[in-house]
Parts: structure tokens; sequence; C-alpha cells
């Protein structure tokens, strides 16, 4: 839940969740439907309590069960099990858009024992977005106790104040995360410790490893570096990971290093990714030792793409030999194709042609298709096309549409003038046009505008040969006239000086 909450919150769009005004029905099946749909399901399970939310949902399905359904008929099962209106509920979160904003800080006064949390909600306030209105609660966390203070949280700015019997070490916000909100909770670096080291609480240590990426010193380094490590969540050793690389030292580096031989694969792969976000010849030679002995054809993606931003041959050699490889569904040679686009060097056009035209080869058509779009922009600025052009040819005639559409795609991407032919062959007039006939007409136009280009280029070339043949005759001509000039003074001079002695 935590990262669909991130992906919808760092979202710009002011767009209900129910939104009428679409142009095209594909719209309306975005994350909104979707993800914002499961978060605001899982707000009212939160709210209405784990039994009395399935008894609804029972009652909701059974009643309107192959029928055709609209959001007020939940609304309505709800407050009638309920016994309370649930309006306010439904009008913030799907009929208005966005989510709140919040500010949050927390501080201590050692004399009065009481904590203070301020929560301001700093979203702009619209026609299209309100200020909303919500239940959640602060947490509080000693070493061995724990207090939870209710709050309803509905205005622009609210303090709420809690009386304790000592400064907790641990404050948390929405806990349980049952708010679909953007929170900027800012804690000292202490607390961020404590919560990174809290058994009990996975929420915690998830948020903790993430706001500690902001932070550069060496004991930070080393708190993730021994959560990267010793955690026993995964997903917690995922974010301290993507913290390090966020820190960006020589340090965090190192603790990455130190740290790749992970027995986890999803946190091996996300090591080797946050190491590959550096440019250093450490990164380089880690990527270039996993290259060499990772046998998980994902992980061993990561570290491909880290080594060719390096250009040396050992990133052509890997790349040569994984298109050579035979792993599961070829997965190996497509992310040594990736790589080529990375490199984008076209003396590997050579080894792609071999690998796609393997009788056993067993890409996908949707991956097969991506390959023929990297062939064809390793080969956009080279003189001869003529070997891909031919092979992209041969692809338009496969039975798949996707696949052909693809090829299609690759044939305009090429900018090869004589792919005209060919594409013009698959265009189609009017407005019900196929996939195939979309793919062919703008193809088609990126041909015309790059054999545009070569004639503008070819008519620039003839006029600057021309000026500088033209140039070079004005040069010959003023160098002649130069001569003149010169022989004509010295004539002049001989003259005024025999002049002069007659005259003595």
């Amino acid at each position: 839940m935590l990262k669909g909450a991130e992906s919808i919150v760092g979202r710009k769009d002011r767009i209900p969740m129910v939104d009428r005004t679409y142009t095209n029905p594909k719209k309306v099946f975005t994350y909104r439907a979707y993800g914002k749909g499961r978060w605001i399901l899982h707000m009212l399970r939160s709210q209405l309590g784990e039994d009395l939310y399935r008894a609804c949902v029972k009652a909701f399905l059974e009643r309107h069960a192959l029928k055709s359904v609209v959001t007020e008929d939940l609304n309505r099962v709800i407050e009638e099990l309920s016994g309370r209106s649930y309006d306010p509920f439904f009008d913030q979160w799907v009929y208005h858009a966005r989510h709140p904003e919040l500010t949050v800080r927390y501080s201590w006064d050692e004399a009065k024992k009481l904590a203070k949390v301020s929560v301001k909600q700093t979203q702009k306030v619209d026609r299209d977005v309100v200020m909303f209105n919500f239940p959640t609660r602060i947490r509080f966390k000693g070493e061995d106790w724990q207090i939870d203070h209710d709050i309803r949280v509905s205005e622009a700015t609210q303090d709420f104040y809690v009386a304790l019997y000592e400064k907790p070490p641990s404050v948390r916000f929405d806990p349980e995360l049952t708010v679909l909100a953007k929170v900027d909770f800012k804690k000292p670096k202490t607390m961020l410790y404590t919560q990174l080291t809290d058994a009990t609480d996975v929420l915690a240590r998830l948020i903790a490893a993430k706001a500690l990426g902001s932070h550069k010193d060496k004991k930070t380094v080393e708190r993730l570096r021994s959560a990267l490590n010793e955690d026993p969540f995964y997903g917690v050793r995922e974010r301290a990971s993507v913290a390090l690389g966020k820190i960006k030292s020589t340090e965090a580096l190192e603790a990455l290093i130190a740290s790749r031989d992970q027995a986890d694969a999803r946190v091996r792969n996300r090591v080797i990714r946050d190491i590959g976000t550096f440019y250093h010849p450490k990164a380089e030679a880690a990527s270039r030792v996993v290259v060499a002995s990772e046998r998980n054809p994902v992980v061993k993606r990561w570290a491909l793409r880290s080594l060719v931003k390096y250009r040396g041959n050992q990133a052509k050699h890997a790349i040569t030999e994984g298109l050579k490889s035979k792993t599961y569904r070829d997965y190996e040679a497509y992310y040594a194709q990736e790589a080529i686009g990375v490199l984008d060097d076209p003396s590997l056009t050579g080894d792609l042609v071999t690998f796609l035209s393997r009788k056993d080869r067993r890409l996908n058509h949707s991956w097969y298709g991506n390959t023929l779009v990297t062939l064809d922009k390793l080969n956009r600025n080279e003189e001869d096309k003529k070997r891909v052009r031919e092979f992209l040819a041969d692809q338009t005639s496969h039975p798949n549409r996707r696949l052909k559409s693809r090829a299609i795609q690759a044939l305009g991407l090429l900018e090869d003038p004589k792919a005209i032919p060919i594409v013009q062959s698959f265009t189609g007039g009017g407005t019900n046009q196929d996939a195939v006939q979309r793919a062919a007409d703008a193809a088609l136009k990126k041909l015309r505008a790059a054999k545009n280009v070569s004639v503008q280029l070819k008519d620039l070339t003839s006029e600057v040969m021309s000026l500088k043949e033209k140039n070079g005759k004005l040069q010959t001509d003023l160098e002649d006239l130069k001569k003149q000039i010169e022989a004509k003074e010295k004539v002049e001079d001989k003259g005024e000086k025999s002049e002069t002695q007659g005259s003595d």
C-alpha cells in the first residue's frame, strides 16, 4: 500500500476519480480508477472496521450481482448498514480531485511533559480540491510503551497536544497508513534511527529508510548499510539501498558494493541498480564482476546497463555474449539488446541481426518489436542502411499485426527514404484505420521529412561548393589585380627617381 500511495500522491493532475469530461473512453481507466479506487476502499475499511466493511461489501455484491452499478449504490449500502452518512467521504475522495498535502511538525515541552504535533493542509483549495476532513491517529512510542492518540484533521492548520510521562523516542503520524496523503514530516536523525530499528513496525522502518536518504553523514551511511544487510523484510533492505544511492558519497558507494551479495534476488537487483547510478571506477569494477558471475538475467541486466556507460571492450564483449545466450524466453539476450541502445554502437548491428534471425529465438512479439526499434535506431546515422532496411522489410510480412506495426514503425525511425515505397504500401485513408495503417502513416511522415532534410542538405552542399568555387575565382582575380598594382607602382617609382636624378 505504501508504494501505491507514493505513486498516487506524486502525480500532478487535478482530475477527480469520477470524471465525465473525457473525450476518449480509455482515459477513464487510469490510476484513478484502479490505484486510487483501491485506496478509497482501504480507507473505508479503516473507518468502518473489518467486520462491518466485509458485511457492506457482501451486501453490495449480493444486491447488485450481474448488474451495472455506480458509486452511489455502494454509498447507499454503507449508510444502511452503518447508520451513518458517508456523503462527505465520497464527496471529497471520489467526486473531488487530489488528496491532502500535509506538513506535520513535532515539538516537546520538557517542563510541561507535553508533546505538540502541528498539522497543516497545504494543497491548493478550489472548486476541484477541497479542504479534507478525515480521522487518523498519532503514535508516541518508547522503549517499552506506546500511546495512540486519535485525532480528526479538518482545518487548514491544527495543533494537537498530548501529555506524556517522558519524551518519546519515536513519533508517528498515521502509523497504520489509513489516509491517502502526501505527508512532509521532518524528524531528527536520532528519531529516524530509532524507527529504522523498530522490529515491531515495518512501516516505520520503510519510511525511515527513505527519509535517511537526504542525510549524507557517515553515521547515516553506516545505519543504512546495517539495515541493507540485516533487516528481516526485503522491502526495507531495498529502500536502504535506494537511500544509499541517493546519498551519492564514496562511503555510500562502498557500502553498496560491500552489500551486493544479497540472497534475495529482489534486493540484489536493487543494489546493482543503485551501484549503476554512480560514475566511478569502483562502480565499473563491481558491475564487471556482476556481469561475469550473475546467473539471474534480471539482475545481470542492470549490471550490464551500468557497465556500458564506461564504453570499454568488456561491455561490447558482454553484449555479444548475451546475444548468444539461451536463457528462459531469451531474457538475457533481450537485456543485452537494451544495453546496445545505451551504448549506441553500430558495429554491433551484425550481432543483433544474427540474434533476431535465429530459428530457436523465443522472444515474445512485444519484445521482438522493441528489439527491431533498437536495431533501426542503431543505424539511423549510417550511410549504408540496405541490410537493416531489407531485414525490417521482411518483418512487415509477419502474421502478427503488433509485430508488423513495430516493424513499420522501425522503418520510419530508420530515416531511409528508400523505405518509402515499402511503408506506403501499408497506409490507408479514412478515419477507421487499424493499428498497422496508423503506424504506416506515422512512419511515412518521418521518412518524407527525412527525405526533405536530405534534399535540402544536398542543395545546401551544392550551394556551398558553388560559393567556394566563386570565392576561389575571386581570390585569384584579387591576387592578379594586386600583382598589377604592385607592377604599376614599381614603374611609377622608377620614373620619379629618373626625374630627380635629371634635375641634379
